[in-house]
């Protein structure tokens, strides 16, 4: 890494008229052909192989650095020349809706990352992906099975789950075109809730799977040319009617709290 001595691009800062996040369900209907990308701290021969194909080892160092994986929206305000951008600490929080970032307050929690290389995805081909998985059931998950699906008790022990990744955009304090990689259970049997570790051998292999099957096998070491690189402005910014609304009721909330 080497200082931040090269002006950061404030273009990619979230604007007080940007939405909290992107529905990602709205570019994936009809879909839209956006690239993610995601930096790796090894040169190009070390992040892919001789064939081609990402490199595990240059997309996570454990299995469990896979939950939460952080990506960026490769677009024509977020290029990918702004991978080699890193941030850090305060900069690298959450960013709330209708909150104004002053660069200033955040100007020495970024640095530049050297040697890196990019790795690109098609955010249709990691977004909404099927993962299934086995897990062992305990007394009354077994109920839930046989009242739900019907299944013969004699069948639930082999019975598969279905989990499946989401692209979640997680605009954070210096980079509104943040997104992360989760992975959720099944939706009928676990709720599809969102998997935080891999404490279990269920949870590790589902981890496996998206890693293995999905991440590694899409990664790519070029940019598709005929991505869409211009995100529309009705996903990420307010109406003017919306956003004066939000200002309104913001002022009328903080005015009661103080009488």
């Amino acid at each position: 890494m080497i200082p931040n001595n090269e002006n950061y691009p404030q273009q990619i800062i979230p604007k007080v008229t940007y939405k909290r996040e992107i529905d990602i369900s709205q570019i994936n209907s009809p879909p839209l052909n956006f690239i993610l990308a995601r930096r790796s701290l090894k040169d190009h021969n070390n992040t892919f192989d001789n064939l081609g194909y990402l490199r595990r080892d240059a997309l996570v160092n454990k299995l469990s650095d896979a939950i939460g994986l952080s990506m960026y929206f490769v677009t024509k305000i977020h290029n990918d020349n702004f991978i080699k951008f890193r941030t850090f600490n305060s900069a690298s929080k959450y960013w709330n809706e209708g909150v104004t970032v002053k660069f200033s307050d955040y100007s020495k929690y970024f640095e530049i990352i050297t040697p890196y290389c990019p790795i690109y995805f098609n955010l249709n081909d990691i977004d909404r992906k099927k993962i299934p998985y086995k897990k062992n059931f305990a007394k009354k998950e077994k109920q839930k099975i046989l009242e739900k699906l019907n299944i013969d008790i004699n069948q639930i022990d082999n019975f598969e789950l279905t989990g499946e990744t989401k692209i979640k955009h997680k605009p954070i304090i210096l980079n509104y075109w943040h997104v992360e990689l989760h992975i959720e259970s099944d939706k009928l049997i676990d709720r599809g809730k969102i998997i935080s570790d891999i404490k279990t051998k269920w949870k590790e292999r589902l981890v496996e799977y998206a890693v293995s099957d999905i991440l590694t096998i899409h990664g790519k070491r070029k940019i598709q040319k005929n991505y869409t690189n211009e995100m529309p402005t009705h996903l990420y910014k307010e109406s003017i009617n919306k956003f004066l609304l939000k200002r309104f009721n913001t002022i009328m909330k903080n005015l009661f709290r103080i009488t």
